[in-house]
């Protein structure tokens, strides 16, 4: 204690908590400690000065241990700490209260099951009696070996009803497979019958170029005698 007495170490802690050592931003508080008093903080919009000293002064334990500045807010040593602990009970209430409606959700709902069981008890309580009162009852036999059967649709009646549409979509497909065919021998005479005309074609052409070729000859033939009827004719001028 002599030594940290010499060193001015209790005196620098004595100054220290006399004075405001901790220090912060006034956005930072707010962003942090809103959750103190959210209405009033977001009633005062974006001063921020006056959102923190909203918070500050609903703290009754931190009363005189903060003091608020141009652009920060200070605490005295161990202030920050409080206020942190306010903020958590804080957190623990609005746990407690979404914890209480789930299971007040919850429970409401077991409440309905529950009620529906006891409801149901009657309704078991009648069928068992009445199984009790039927159980020797030679009818009662009779009537639980015929259940069974009521209700039931005639079998044969659904095959003969199958086999009608299954004889209905079989006369159609044997009218498509028709219709197929006769349209498959149509293009197949359609084909025939361009080959054919392609051949005709091919062969008129080909006389029609022999033609041309006995024309021409004759054209040449004719020039030939022209020419020698004209040479005759100057012989004999």
């Amino acid at each position: 204690m002599h030594q940290l007495t010499c060193n001015g170490v209790l005196e620098g802690i004595r100054i220290c908590r006399r004075g405001f050592p901790n220090r912060t931003v006034y956005l930072d508080f707010k962003h942090r400690f809103i959750i103190i008093k959210p209405k009033e903080v977001y009633a005062a919009g974006t001063d921020l000065k006056a959102a923190a000293k909203v918070i500050l002064e609903s703290i009754e334990s931190v009363d005189d241990r903060w003091r608020l500045g141009h652009t920060k807010v200070f605490f005295r040593a161990g202030t920050v700490g409080m206020i942190e602990e306010v903020r958590d009970e804080c957190i623990k209430a609005i746990l407690n209260y979404i914890q209480g409606i789930c299971r007040g959700y919850l429970g409401r709902k077991q409440y309905k099951i529950e009620q529906f069981k006891k409801s149901m008890v009657p309704v078991m309580q009648r069928n068992f009696k009445k199984y009790l009162f039927f159980r020797d009852w030679t009818w009662y036999f009779l009537l639980n070996a015929t259940k069974r059967f009521i209700g039931q649709e005639d079998v044969e009646a659904v095959i003969a009803k199958l086999e009608e549409e299954a004889a209905v979509a079989c006369s159609a497909y044997d009218k498509e497979v028709e219709e197929r065919d006769r349209f498959n021998n149509e293009i197949a005479q359609m084909t025939q019958d361009k080959k054919d005309m392609m051949h005709q074609i091919e062969q008129e052409q080909g006389d029609l170029s022999s033609f041309q070729q006995d024309l021409a000859k004759a054209t040449t033939d004719r020039e030939q005698k022209e020419d020698e009827l004209t040479s005759v004719q100057k012989k004999l001028a």
